[in-house]
């Protein structure tokens, strides 16, 4: 035991540097890929029992499909799921019998959280010493504790006072040359960053019972039982009939209202549909969208009240679950409408992130209440509900992320859309801009009003000719080259970590194809321009970053 504990501090150092070297100063790419297979390998053999169980396998398949949907196309959304797969994986291989991402989640949270004390505590390394842990504790306390607080402290208050920041800087800034020059390169925020590396490599290998949640949801069943309980009731209650009568009432009322209004949606919206100039899509399609979840989250409600405990026992119940089947077949059809409208929307205007998270939404609700109507039908508890729905948003969110969807939509819009919205197309990820053709993009039309804040500090934007990095980009056509020169000079400048195949794509792309070639010299042209500014404001040594990343090498 104890040599295992020495080799899980090995690989935490191990791992710590390996995710300095990877995630240090660059974006998300194949660096993923190259952890997760450290981190796999090593978790597998720190804790062998969890192999035995599916919930570490479904967790597994998250991870290496959102690292390698990283390194094949690197969009924002693979790289959010991925995060929530380490979450996943990270309880999963350390609590096997967790078996839900409904409990696997706060497990994991309450871990990371408390990875600094499982680091330095003892009881990872020998569980009869319980003097040293104690003693741990006691400095843990009386230093550690309260170092953190003045850390989280001094960042608030550095953040919200300029003032405050600026005589900060002028105490850290002496020290941390002072580091620079006996180190090199070494800066308080790589120390920082290195020491964050530490912590979450000390989460994924170390564990602490206080993270354990089997306990809690080993208390939980799928299935109802009956409960009998004989004791004198202080107030009155409605009894199981007069409820069953209650929800009776209420079932066939309800059911009659959303026929009435599935009926209208059939009739216009399945076989009668068409578009009128004028009409308002958009509208059309959320109000659906909103009125499901709506339907959704009350019928959930409410089905769950009716159907609790002895509910489902009494014997006259079959009417009940009869008129709640109804129910549940009514949302059905009210979800198979919302899917027509937004294809309609879709029709008409082409593909956008919303409308195809509509239809992801639909497909989690198709399921939703497949599960409600075995929950009804077999006697099936809320855990159960909460157990199947998690997985299968998870395993769907995380299939979804396997797709670029930037290069979906704009592919889609080119081809299908008879007027397409450029306004939109222009702000696409990098990947998807060779896809349309940026001579349709007329170059009189404003554009820097709609661009968002964060573009309007960036100083590389140009005049019409392209050729000076020193005005904002006014127009589509403008930004879109503006776009393009960004992400030529940070591919060519950048190292191979952050490499992703459909960046490499796009930049074969606009060096070759003969729309952009024209503009690829006027490019050699603006890394120049760049490099020549770069040279002048260098200092004599190398520049250097204070602990909040901000440039401090004050040439003057």
């Amino acid at each position: 035991m104890k040599t295992k504990n020495n080799i899980s501090y090995l690989l935490i150092f191990i791992g710590a540097c390996l995710f300095q070297w990877l995630f240090w100063h660059e974006t998300p790419g194949i660096n993923l890929l190259f952890f997760t297979i450290f981190i796999v390998p090593a978790i597998m053999y720190l804790f062998p029992e969890s192999l035995k169980k599916i919930p570490f396998w479904f967790s597994l398949f998250g991870l290496l499909a959102t690292s390698a949907a990283v390194t094949i196309h690197g969009s924002s959304f693979p790289v959010v799921m991925y995060v929530f797969s380490v979450i996943l994986f990270a309880s999963f291989s350390k609590w096997s019998l967790i078996k839900s991402p409904v409990f696997a989640i706060p497990s994991s949270i309450v871990g990371l959280i408390l990875s600094p004390y499982t680091f330095f505590s003892r009881k990872n390394k020998k569980e009869s010493d319980k003097s040293q842990r104690s003693g741990f504790l006691k400095w843990f306390g009386i230093i550690i504790l309260p170092i953190i607080i003045l850390v989280i402290f001094f960042v608030i208050f550095y953040f919200a006072s300029e003032k405050f920041a600026e005589y900060s800087d002028k105490l850290l800034i002496p020290i941390q040359d002072l580091f620079y020059n006996i180190f090199g390169n070494i800066t308080f925020l790589s120390v920082y960053f290195f020491l964050h590396g530490i912590l979450i490599v000390t989460w994924l290998f170390l564990r602490n019972k206080a993270s354990d949640f089997s306990v809690q949801e080993n208390k939980q069943s799928l299935v109802i039982t009956r409960l009998k309980i004989q004791r004198k009731r202080i107030f009155s209650i409605i009894g199981l009939k007069k409820e069953y009568l209650s929800a009776l009432v209420l079932l066939i009322l309800i059911n009659l209202l959303v026929l009435a209004a599935n009926i209208v949606d059939i009739k216009f919206l399945w076989f009668g549909f068409e578009f009128k100039e004028g009409m308002n899509l958009k509208q059309f399609v959320h109000e659906g969208t909103y009125l499901l979840i709506l339907s959704i989250l009350l019928s959930m409600g409410i089905l769950l009240y009716i159907f609790r405990k002895n509910q489902n026992f009494f014997s006259k119940g079959k009417l009940l679950r009869k008129l709640a089947s109804v129910w549940i077949a009514q949302n059905l059809i009210l979800a198979i409408s919302v899917g027509l409208r937004n294809y309609h929307y879709i029709d008409q205007y082409g593909l956008a992130y919303k409308r195809i998270g509509v239809f992801i939404f639909l497909m989690l609700v198709l399921f939703g209440l497949f599960t409600f109507f075995v929950k009804i039908i077999r006697k099936r508890s809320g855990y159960y509900l909460i157990n199947r729905n998690s997985w299968a948003m998870y395993l769907v969110l995380t299939a979804s992320s396997l797709l670029s969807w930037d290069t979906i939509i704009t592919k889609y819009n080119v081809k299908y859309c008879k007027d397409l919205d450029y306004e939109f197309l222009v702000q696409m990820s990098t990947k998807a801009l060779p896809y349309f053709d940026i001579n349709k993009i007329k170059g009189d039309v404003e554009y820097y009003e709609y661009l968002p804040k964060r573009h309007y500090k960036n100083p590389w934007v140009f005049d019409g000719n392209y050729k000076t990095p020193s005005f904002f980009a006014y127009n589509m056509h403008d930004y879109y080259v503006k776009t393009v020169f960004d992400f030529l000079y940070t591919w060519e400048t950048g190292t191979k970590l952050s490499w992703n195949y459909y960046d490499e794509l796009a930049y074969k792309n606009f060096i070759s194809r003969p729309q952009l070639k024209e503009k690829y010299k006027y490019y050699k042209y603006f890394r120049m321009k760049i490099e020549q500014i770069e040279n002048e404001n260098k200092k004599p040594v190398q520049k250097r970053t204070s602990a909040t990343g901000r440039d401090e090498s004050r040439y003057e």
